[in-house]
């Protein structure tokens, strides 16, 4: 009786996650989303795999050639998966000690949490199916020993608290001179300072024991009504500091001079500049649209 139970539970285990999986397929078909072949692919194949294996599973039981074909079964679905899971580790390991707004373990974790709980759900119909999981538990419970060891003694760890070898900081400063204009031309602000933007989580943490006048205090605003928060970089509208400096007088400085404005019949305006000097522009605005009809350089 304790064996039949065993395998009534297996074969619950695979329903459930057969469930589970027909559930994210329905949601995403019915949202309209592309990824819905890849819950279909976790639904068709185990699915598959289980009816064609039902009599060898009823004549042998969980047999060494069960086993096998069922793991056959599911390796394109999950080859499949692992290659989708690989390429979100490649898009989101480099980038998160760049995303300041969130802590990237917490990410991370989350990512290898779910992965884990996908890869596993058609497996655990093994677990109840062996006859014994001494074995199993024994050698996942030493793997997680031995790392747990190796990364406790420093071995595998990727940090440092030596004040002697800090981590290299990833950490931009530009003397910046900024000069807004209105539509008519004319100057409406201008100011001058070192623009600091920070790629790491812990921002100037590590940079104000170092530099007093960088901290927390000199840390920006965002000015709604200007585009980027009234910075020229994508993506700077966070963790900008802005340390008050002396104006800055390049050897060739750039000219903008507003030649002609020109409303249009299709109710547009059409501007005619000069600009002169080692630049690069970019003209962006998130209220109005912006096109640049031509340019000569």
């Amino acid at each position: 009786m304790k064996g039949v139970r065993r395998l009534e539970v297996g074969e619950l285990y695979f329903d459930v996650s057969l469930l589970l999986w027909c559930g994210a397929l329905v949601y995403f078909t019915a949202h309209g989303l592309c990824s819905a072949y890849v819950p279909m692919l976790m639904v068709a194949f185990p699915l598959a795999t289980k009816l064609l294996l039902a009599r060898e599973f009823k004549l042998r039981g969980a047999s060494v050639k069960y086993s096998v074909l069922y793991q056959l079964g599911l390796a394109l679905p999950y080859v499949h998966f692992m290659s989708l899971i690989w390429l979100v580790f490649e898009i989101f390991t480099p980038t998160l000690g760049r995303i300041n707004t969130c802590p990237p373990d917490v990410v991370l974790a989350t990512i290898v949490t779910f992965t884990t709980f996908f890869f596993s759900s058609f497996f655990l119909h093994f677990i109840y199916l062996a006859r014994s999981t001494k074995w199993l538990l024994a050698g996942l419970g030493t793997v997680f020993t031995v790392f747990l060891l190796l990364v406790s003694c420093g071995m595998f760890f990727p940090y440092t608290a030596d004040p002697s070898g800090p981590r290299p900081k990833r950490i931009s400063i530009q003397h910046t001179t900024r000069i807004f204009h209105g539509l008519d031309g004319q100057v409406e602000s201008r100011d001058s300072g070192l623009w600091i933007n920070s790629c790491d989580y812990t921002g100037m943490q590590h940079i104000t024991p170092i530099i007093p006048e960088i901290n927390d205090t000199i840390k920006t605003n965002c000015q709604e009504d200007r585009h980027f928060c009234g910075y020229p970089w994508f993506g700077s509208d966070k963790n900008n500091w802005y340390l008050p400096a002396p104006e800055v007088f390049p050897k060739s400085p750039v000219e903008f001079q507003l030649l002609s404005k020109e409303e249009t019949k299709w109710g547009t305006v059409r501007f005619t500049f000069e600009v002169k000097g080692e630049m690069s522009l970019s003209s962006s605005n998130p209220l109005c649209v912006y096109i640049l009809s031509s340019y000569l350089l």
